[in-house]
């Protein structure tokens, strides 16, 4: 009775192992390295919230002055914040923890009347002139590419003496400090600016974050917004375009390789001989994972949401698609194609926005992209 099911599974194994060393051999013959998502200094931490869109969710986050970076590049807001809401007394152990589906992906339909972005125009500045001296060129060609796909989109530059304030992005250049980006737009009074972290450099680890990924990140800002009751008070959180690998219907195309997920021990830890981050969903059944290690395991975790529209195919040619090697061993691959669909992935992140990005943001501004 148990042999066929058994089989099965045995085949299904194999055929993501297959499908794991055909993509580490393209992976593998790049020249160009993997981006600096998450900056290899900051630790990562897995816990669980009670998000107010969600409910209790798993999460992967690192800090990075005190903003709380989720999902490897998507600002969620302050540490403060992100405590707050923290209900799993496991803390940031990430295993052990029950998984739990959280957000869908690509474009968000709230059940509100808040537009993205008014008129289709983006206000932005720099953090200071040196930092629009150092990233001007990158953030003109990521701008330059969304608006060759999509030229009803406008981006406002305004003066770097503006001060952060609500509607308005910044970019800032930290050294170290990764890429990663809010999510949508958001005119809430009191609430600060929006943020996009392009780092302009690390130190004997990443390079700069490259135009390819400045579009990434601007994707991430072309949402919406939408308040809520949380409690007796009201909050506001943001949707913008979401990680193409993270829809519910990933796995029918793209296959999560966790033998290949770069564990990141703290400090005088590491994994056992023989122990993988697969271990962290079967804790159960095998040994335990030191505290701290594959803590990154979450950013892989399918979203799933009434309010998220994961319509339209599965798109591997998304700039909001991760490359093979996100956050894995060195040559090795993270994302592989599923066994059914030998989905064929690119190597690297996209450099334009795909026809399905571009469909989507045009179902974010059907005024300003029918004319």
């Amino acid at each position: 009775m148990y042999f066929l099911p058994l089989l099965f599974a045995i085949g299904t194994l194999l055929s993501v192992v297959a499908a794991a060393d055909e993509a580490r051999a393209i992976f593998s013959g790049s020249s160009r390295r993997p981006f600096p998502w998450t900056p290899s200094k900051a630790r990562t931490h897995a816990l669980e919230i009670n998000d107010a869109r969600f409910g209790p969710v798993n999460i992967s986050y690192f800090v990075i002055n005190n903003q709380a970076i989720v999902d490897g590049d998507v600002i969620y807001g302050s540490v403060e914040h992100l405590l707050s809401v923290f209900v799993n007394p496991k803390g940031i152990l990430a295993s052990g923890l029950r998984p739990l589906a959280k957000r869908a992906h690509s474009i968000t339909r709230y059940f509100s009347t808040t537009k993205p972005w008014p008129n289709a125009k983006i206000s932005y500045k720099y953090a200071s002139a040196a930092t629009e001296g150092r990233l001007r060129p990158t953030v003109d060609e990521a701008i330059s590419r969304w608006r060759r796909r999509a030229p009803y989109l406008q981006f406002l530059q305004l003066s770097n003496n503006e001060s952060d304030v609500a509607g308005v992005v910044t970019f800032w250049d930290e050294l170290c400090s990764g890429c990663s980006s809010h999510l949508g737009f958001t005119s809430q009074a009191g609430g600060g600016g929006m943020r996009v972290n392009l780092q302009s450099g690390c130190a004997g680890t990443w390079d700069a974050c490259g135009p390819d990924i400045a579009v990434h990140e601007i994707g991430h800002l072309l949402g919406t917004s939408l308040s809520f009751f949380s409690g007796s008070s009201i909050d506001s959180r943001l949707s913008g375009l979401h990680h193409e690998h993270q829809r519910a219907d990933r796995n029918s195309f793209v296959q999560f390789n966790c033998t290949a997920l770069d564990p990141r021990c703290p400090d005088g830890s590491s994994l056992a001989s023989g122990q993988t981050c697969c271990d962290v969903t079967a804790p159960k059944l095998a040994p335990h994972i030191p505290p701290g290690c594959c803590a990154m395991i979450h950013n892989f975790d399918i979203h799933r949401g009434i309010a998220f529209d994961a319509s339209g195919a599965y798109d591997v040619n998304s700039v909001m698609h991760y490359e093979p090697g996100a956050f894995a061993l060195p040559g090795h691959t993270t994302l592989v194609p599923s066994a059914v669909s030998r989905t064929a992935l690119r190597p690297h992140l996209p450099s334009d926005p795909s026809d399905g990005d571009v469909e989507r943001i045009c179902q974010l501004y059907p005024g300003p992209c029918a004319h």
